[in-house]
């Protein structure tokens, strides 16, 4: 598919999903060249658009493999420092990109290149809400969760490449439920609470499915991330029975707003 590197695989999911978890379930992986959200970093900022040629596209990918900078690479300080390092290959055949913004320009990418793979990640809509509320670098303190939970109009600023609040959820679940049904062999579709009740599994079809065989170290960090806590809201290493919190904690007149607006429709299916 491109000049560097054979394998692209791209994972999206809107903000709060648990992407940051997928996301280190393929970089433990010793084959795997993570990238942590491009588009928006310093180096790579808006440098693809809905209507960016396949070359365009295709070169974005490659630059994405000979990066330098700290942010795209997932080592940043101050952002990624509760990650876990891991050791590579000296060959990696496979490019995972992580976004939680711009789903919208993933229909031309996968017009474009027919090799690309999407691994769609879609969470309750009222835990994502739920989390959203609790992340201090992405909700202000000083924002009306009843004013913000459905537009995140402070969070989103009419801006189309961000994916907060439940309409926006509402849109990337259509699309990723389209993707997943019309082009399944480019996109698959995985539900959090799923990954989260067999993370073993779940993530050996996902591997298989893009043709990655787990290895003792990526096996073990599953296990690693899933056996020990970390209380801070960014961090990867939770131990969860289930995503249920919402329950107890979202406030009943926005979670009743929003089992209310997705019942008998095809969004139903994520709130099970």
């Amino acid at each position: 598919m491109s000049k560097s590197h054979p394998n692209t695989i791209l994972i999206h999911g809107v903000p709060r999903s648990g992407t940051s978890w997928l996301g280190q379930l393929f970089n433990a992986h010793e084959d795997v060249a993570y990238r942590y959200q491009p588009l928006f970093s310093h180096a790579f900022k808006d440098r693809l658009r809905p209507d960016s040629s396949p070359e365009a596209i295709e070169e974005f990918f490659d630059d994405l493999m000979t990066t330098d900078d700290p942010f795209v690479l997932g080592c940043d300080p101050d952002i990624h420092g509760s990650y876990s390092k891991f050791r590579k290959s000296a060959d990696q055949t496979h490019l995972v990109v992580k976004h939680v913004r711009y789903h919208h320009l993933l229909t031309n990418w996968l017009d474009s290149l027919n090799s690309l793979k999407v691994v769609a990640l879609v969470r309750h809509p009222c835990a994502v809400i739920l989390s959203w509320f609790n992340a201090p670098r992405e909700f202000n303190p000083e924002w009306d969760p009843h004013k913000e939970w459905r537009l995140a109009q402070a969070k989103n600023q009419d801006r189309p490449e961000e994916f907060n609040g439940f309409d926006r959820w509402k849109e990337a679940a259509r699309l990723f439920l389209r993707l997943s049904q019309e082009r399944p062999q480019q996109c698959r579709l995985l539900r959090y609470g799923d990954l989260i009740a067999d993370p073993l599994g779940e993530t050996e079809g996902v591997f298989n499915w893009v043709g990655l065989q787990p290895t003792t170290q990526s096996t073990g960090f599953i296990r690693e991330s899933t056996s020990r806590h970390v209380e801070d809201a960014y961090a990867v290493h939770k131990i969860k029975a289930d995503d249920q919190r919402w329950r107890k904690d979202l406030h009943p007149a926005i979670a009743d707003a929003i089992l209310s607006d997705i019942k008998d429709t095809e969004l139903e299916q994520f709130a099970r």
